[in-house]
């Protein structure tokens, strides 16, 4: 496969898309909603509110609508002793708030650097695996001489770049650990909660993912898009400028849409698996009413399964399903589904890959887990996650709508009718100012298919 990525930014969302080049199958979505801004990763200074000792752990204000959880085991990593309520703790965000539910912390703080990761708490050094022995022999001893035995770091692959320098690796090193410390003392000195570090947005995700996909080729819309991706780090030979008035997947054919409202995804030979996400949990169905139409009807299911694993994991992925996930395959027979159960937790749904199997219940159902680290794109896109409105979606297709509208009619004003969700939101919130085209909404109670617009 071919990857090439379009980037697009708007007042309303962030959009990243990796796609196959020739077939124009969708790789990754990556999506950044400036109101609902990603805490993974950003450090903290918390204030313990509760300790419960029957959740195992305490609860943390960071100043957040909600309030953060964190467990014991992460409690008893930090060099403060005798932590109470009303004690400043400095946290890192392991995982997003979900639903009603606050960010999930931890201790193991982790700061990035270009060719290692800080870890203050972490008591070892650990190493890429793209990185081979020649590396590991080059870079030991200085890491060792810069380290006292509390801390620790990841190396990381880009290291490789400085193999004839590896001074550099103390440098960078000795600057992160600057860092913290400066991080450590203003938490602690902090007279409320605060965020400390923010690991970057939307623009270093794009970086992060270039460098880990092995991207050809990165398509804005702008030179200062180009500017940005080329400041956060990306080879600017390989980012290309297109103009477009409508979005960049939309002008390539690029089919985003379908799949954020996709529930039903076609594997091969009549193979169909259903996913429906719920606040609780995740459901998948497994069907195929073509193979089993065979005599050997035990072993085409075995058949159907294997097929639709590769299904199901490409899609979990593609929509960020994340979270308790029930799996419905086909019936086999009991041999046959030790062997199935053994090859997909090795080939799809290991730990390293991010995936937790946790074996098939009573009822026959794989039940698996996939940390939450973010919303899923549904919730992310939706001002109401139990109706997946997907709103903020279709007001950032509004905007689009806009810019070709005044490049191609050379209107300067426009009427928009909207139902009361979407009117509410753009009459608190100014996301289409800088299309220089004067908009009258109006309100709608009736619900209306997503937007009308009347020059």
């Amino acid at each position: 496969m071919t990857k090439h990525m379009v980037v697009e930014v708007t007042p309303i969302l962030s959009v990243g898309v990796i796609y196959d080049a020739e077939t124009k199958a969708i790789d990754r979505l990556i999506f950044e909603n400036p109101k609902r801004r990603h805490l993974l990763g950003r450090i903290y200074s918390g204030r313990i509110a509760k300790v419960v000792e029957s959740l195992g752990g305490a609860f943390v204000d960071l100043g957040l609508p909600q309030s953060a959880f964190i467990r014991m085991r992460e409690l008893e990593k930090l060099p403060e002793t005798a932590l109470r309520a009303g004690q400043t703790i400095v946290v890192q965000v392991d995982k997003e708030p979900f639903q009603h539910k606050g960010a999930t912390l931890s201790a193991d703080i982790a700061i990035q650097g270009k060719y290692v990761v800080y870890m203050p708490y972490l008591g070892e050094i650990k190493y890429s695996r793209q990185l081979g022995n020649e590396a590991t022999a080059v870079f030991s001893k200085i890491l060792d001489e810069t380290l006292n035995s509390e801390e620790g770091v990841i190396v990381r692959s880009a290291a490789t770049d400085i193999l004839a320098t590896p001074e550099s690796l103390a440098e960078e090193i000795l600057a992160l650990k600057a860092r913290w410390y400066s991080i450590y003392k203003k938490g602690m000195l902090a007279p409320k909660p605060l965020c400390l570090y923010d690991p970057g947005g939307f623009y270093d995700m794009l970086a992060q993912t270039v460098e880990r996909e092995s991207i050809e080729q990165v398509i804005v819309s702008s030179k200062e898009m180009k500017m940005q991706l080329v400041e956060n780090g990306i080879e600017k030979a390989i980012v290309a400028v297109e103009k477009a008035q409508n979005a960049l997947w939309v002008e390539k054919n690029i089919p985003v849409e379908a799949l954020l409202t996709q529930k039903v995804f076609k594997g091969p030979s009549g193979i169909s698996v259903t996913i429906e996400e719920t606040e609780a949990f995740t459901c998948i169905d497994v069907n195929s009413s073509q193979l089993l139409s065979r005599s050997a009807k035990d072993k085409a299911a075995l058949a159907v399964n294997r097929a639709a694993v590769q299904v199901i994991h490409d899609a979990i992925l593609a929509q960020n399903v994340s979270g308790a996930i029930l799996i419905d395959f086909l019936e086999m027979e009991a041999d046959d589904r030790e062997r199935f159960y053994t090859q997909i937790c090795r080939a799809y749904f290991s730990r390293a890959k991010g995936f937790m199997a946790l074996g098939f219940t009573k009822l026959g159902l794989l039940e698996v887990t996939r940390k939450r680290e973010q919303p899923s794109f549904r919730d992310l896109l939706s001002f109401d996650f139990f109706e997946k409105d997907l709103s903020y979606w279709q007001l950032n297709r509004l905007y689009f709508d806009l810019r070709q509208l005044r490049h191609h009619t050379r209107a300067k004003e426009v009427t928009i009718t909207l139902e009361t969700p979407l009117f509410v939101f753009v009459s608190q919130n100014d996301v289409f100012g800088d299309l220089d085209i004067k908009v009258k909404w109006k309100h709608r109670e009736e619900p209306v298919k997503n937007y009308q617009i009347h020059t």
